[in-house]
């Protein structure tokens, strides 16, 4: 791949992304949307968070077959569980996340089996 190649490729891509982020803004006071379409893009950035973070909880790296696969007992549900009860009875969001952190931490670095607690 020559020089030139790749700065063309950079700045077109960046042209690119430039126009699709400012297409609202420079068109959006012309374009009518219906009450419909802004209330359904309210749930966009919820979506798209849960589509990310989802998968992340529920799926471990197997290293035998450097494959996802689907656990119930994996280090972050645990930590998530834990985060998520430790803001609903104090809505803390520092306390909750710092406690997440350490039971994710602390499954992480030990000996404990996350599976062993429901035996």
């Amino acid at each position: 791949m020559s020089s030139l190649y790749f700065w063309s490729c950079v700045v077109v891509l960046g042209l690119v992304t430039m126009y699709t982020r400012s297409f609202f803004a420079t068109i959006g006071a012309n374009l009518k949307i219906s009450p419909t379409v802004l209330n359904l893009i309210r749930y966009a950035p919820t979506g798209a968070l849960i589509a990310i973070v989802i998968p992340e909880l529920i799926f471990e790296k197997d290293i035998t077959t450097n494959l996802y696969q689907f656990s119930w007992h994996s280090a972050q549900i645990f930590a998530s569980i834990t985060t998520i009860v430790t803001y609903y009875f104090s809505k803390s969001m520092l306390l909750s996340t710092s406690l997440g952190m350490v039971v994710l931490t602390i499954i992480n670095h030990s000996a404990i089996n996350p599976l062993l607690l429901f035996n």
